[in-house]
């Protein structure tokens, strides 16, 4: 079981990290978007662009947090 909770952690941890890696961490306002494009109108297309940055990246770092949780998990269960 620890073998199986160990890969699924690797797993996790690798696709966390590359969601951040593409998407940043979520740290992004729409204002500072707006300031970085140059551009004090808010767009549509901008704002949509924003919310799934912000969504992917949080969706890689709470893949980050499981698989910590999961690699502890499996440690603490194989030592027994």
């Amino acid at each position: 079981m620890g073998y199986c909770l160990n890969i699924m952690a690797l797993f996790s941890g690798l696709i966390g990290t590359v969601l951040i890696f593409f998407y940043g961490v979520a740290t992004l306002t729409e204002e500072s978007a707006q300031q970085t494009i140059g551009t004090g109108v808010e767009d549509q297309e901008v704002s949509g662009r924003i919310k799934c940055h912000k969504i992917l990246s949080k969706i890689g770092l709470g893949l980050l947090v499981v698989s910590f949780a999961l690699q502890l998990f499996a440690t603490i269960s194989g030592g027994r």
